[in-house]
This record gives C-alpha cells, sequence and structure tokens, in this order.
C-alpha cells in the first residue's frame, strides 16, 4: 500500500515486520538498521542511502522506527524505501510525497487551492456552460443574501474593497494595494463599511490619483474617514438601475425612468413625459398659483419703455399703474405729452405723445421718462 508523506518535513517512519530469512516467521527484533542500510529511490531513481544520519531503532514485533530529513522527503512524487538487512528478507515501503498544500487540506485545516488562477484559459466559456445551468429554480430560497456574503463585502459587484490610510472633508485615501492608474476608480461610488464614516451614503468619485491613492469625492463626507475605515467601491456601471432611494447630489444624465419621488431640484432639461400628477400634487399647483395671484406682493415697474414682449405679471402691471398712478396730459405744446407717474408721483415711469388732426387723435407708443 503507498502512503502519503508531506514534503519537506523530518519524520519517522515504521519499517517491518522485518522476519527471519530463514524460516521467513521468526520476528528480528535485534537488527542494527544503520543509515547505509536505508535505501531510498525518488520517482524510479537510482537507490542511494537516507541522508538522515539516525539509525533504525526497533518498536515492537520487528517493525523499526526509521528517521528521515527535509531532504529525504523534499521531492515530491514516488518515494520507495528498500531495506537489505543481514539475517532479514528484504523490506521494502512505498510512500507518495506531497506538497504541504494537498496534506494539510487532506488531514490539516488548510483547503485545496482550486481558485480561478489554477484553471487554464478558456475553461470556463459562454458555450461550456449549458443553457438555463442557471436559473432561480437552481437555487434553494433565501441560498443568495447579504448574509452570505463578508461582512466587508456590502455590494456583490464591488470591484475593490479595503481599509483607508486617512480621509478628508471631500477625498479619501484608498488601501496601499489599490490600483496604481490614475483615474482607475473615476465615476464610481466609495462607501465606508466599518469605522470612522461608516453608514453614510456612497460618494461619486471625481478624480482618483493612482500615486497617492487619494480618491476625491462628491459631496462632502457628513463625517469625513478616517485612518482604519473600511470601504468598498461599487463601478458607475452598476448604478445604472438603482432601487432604493438616493441621498445626497446626483451629477449626471438619467437616462430612463424614475419611478418614485424625486425631491430637490433638477437642475437642466427634462427630455420626455412627466407622469400624471397626483391628488395632492395638483392641490398644491392650484395653491401655489391661488397664492401667487391673490396673496404675493410685486414691486413697482422701472422706468422704461413697455416691451412688445414681456410677461403676463408685467402687463398686468402697466394696466394697473395706468388706471392707479398719476396721469399728466400736458397739451401746452405740439404734439400733447401723456405722462405716466410713479407711485411717488414725480418720477415719470413712461410717456407717449399723441396729435390731434381734424377730430382724429392719435396717441403714439410709450417711451421712457421723463
Amino acid at each position: 500500500m503507498v502512503m502519503w508523506l508531506k514534503q519537506s518535513v523530518a519524520i519517522s517512519v515504521v519499517l517491518g515486520p522485518f522476519v527471519d530469512n530463514v524460516d521467513g516467521v521468526s520476528l528480528e527484533t535485534g537488527l542494527t538498521i544503520s543509515q547505509a542500510d536505508v535505501r531510498l529511490s525518488k520517482n524510479a531513481g537510482a537507490f542511494a542511502q537516507k541522508n538522515s544520519a539516525t539509525a533504525c531503532t526497533h518498536l515492537e514485533n520487528g517493525h523499526y522506527a526509521c528517521p528521515l530529513s527535509t531532504t529525504d522527503t523534499g521531492t515530491l512524487g514516488a518515494l520507495d524505501i528498500v531495506v537489505n538487512e543481514s539475517g532479514a528478507l528484504v523490506v521494502r515501503q512505498s510512500y507518495m510525497v506531497v506538497t504541504a498544500n494537498v496534506w494539510d487540506s487532506m488531514f490539516g485545516a488548510d483547503r485545496l487551492q482550486v481558485d480561478v488562477q489554477e484553471m487554464s484559459a478558456g475553461v470556463i466559456t459562454e458555450p461550456s456552460i449549458a443553457t438555463g445551468a442557471f436559473t432561480a429554480a437552481k437555487y434553494a430560497a433565501g441560498a443568495l443574501t447579504a448574509a452570505t456574503f463578508a461582512a466587508d463585502v456590502p455590494f456583490l459587484k464591488a470591484s475593490h474593497t479595503g481599509t483607508a490610510q486617512a480621509g478628508a472633508a471631500t477625498s479619501i485615501t484608498l488601501a496601499a494595494g489599490a490600483s496604481a492608474v490614475t483615474d482607475y476608480y473615476k465615476d464610481g461610488w466609495v462607501m465606508p463599511t466599518g469605522g470612522t464614516g461608516a453608514g453614510q451614503p456612497p460618494r461619486l468619485i471625481t478624480a482618483y490619483n493612482g500615486s497617492s491613492k487619494v480618491a476625491t469625492t462628491t459631496p462632502a463626507w457628513a463625517t469625513n474617514p478616517a485612518s482604519g475605515t473600511t470601504y468598498a467601491i461599487v463601478p458607475a456601471a452598476y448604478v445604472a438601475g438603482i432601487i432604493g432611494g438616493i441621498t445626497g447630489n446626483l451629477t449626471g444624465n438619467v437616462t430612463g425612468n424614475v419611478n418614485g419621488n424625486l425631491l430637490g431640484n433638477v437642475n437642466g432639461n427634462v427630455v420626455g413625459t412627466i407622469g400624471d400628477l397626483t391628488a395632492t400634487a395638483k392641490a398644491s399647483v392650484n395653491a401655489e398659483v391661488v397664492d401667487a395671484v391673490n396673496v404675493d406682493t410685486y414691486a413697482e415697474l422701472a422706468q422704461g419703455a413697455p416691451p412688445a414682449a414681456t410677461s403676463i405679471r408685467r402687463m398686468v402691471q402697466y394696466v394697473y399703474v395706468a388706471f392707479r398712478n398719476k396721469v399728466v396730459t400736458d397739451a401746452s405744446g405740439s404734439p400733447t405729452t401723456i405722462k405716466h407717474y410713479a407711485d411717488d408721483g414725480t418720477t415719470v415711469l413712461f410717456k407717449s405723445s399723441a396729435t390731434t388732426v381734424g377730430q382724429v387723435t392719435t396717441r403714439d407708443e410709450h417711451t421712457t421718462g421723463p
């Protein structure tokens, strides 16, 4: 039977039983088995004496403990041990020397290294995965939840997680192992996941210095991250479908539908349709209109000619000034001058000329006062 040995370890193996070379039955318990008597062959190579200088010692019933050195077990693969001691039949034992990882995985607490780096290129490709191999029915209910992932990886699609070296109002210094490529994380989102500043909404990364590891963020942090703050970065592409709320500023374009409430200002254009207003929204709009018409007051017009195109509010104000304020018609000369005054009674806001020919009086457009 082939037994296993861990590579490059000093160990004693048990050889035997040694029996008499004449009757083949009697146990040999007093043999002197020296270094030179123990012959090793590695991977079917030439036999040579073992490296360990320590002789074998009898245990019981013809079995002997044979010390091996790290050199004796240093070569991976087959290891054959043969002892041909005078007075006893030949004893041969075969071993398989394996790496420490394999040994510890089989007999200790380690795990075999089977990550993607151990797979050759092209092993996992789209054609190699059967249609329907991954469907909702293939997973037990609740198999994939936040609790099934490590606490320091809050986002399934996080491109980078680490521990910050420092932080400021509008920046965070990423871990030393972060990318050395400038702007590698630009337009991504960084969120503190533990330590100082944890629990805040993610911040947009507007710039990244691959040398200093400083990621510039916006808007400013409510609580600045610090050395020891853990974080996760999500690429911008994965924010395309946001389910939930956004707290903070959204800089950029939103292409698609907004199904929910928008609390804040839209500084830009809305291209598309806006859904029907709710009863509450309609009432709110109506109240604002009534307020603007019945409650709000507006400053007096400034001196100047009434423009051809103006707002409804200003149109109403011109009518109100003509109706309320002082108007002077000066017919002392020709043509007659009609002046409209401000509330102070001395400032001429605008004026016009009127000419009478026979029974027809013509008033020109108003011009600026005085």
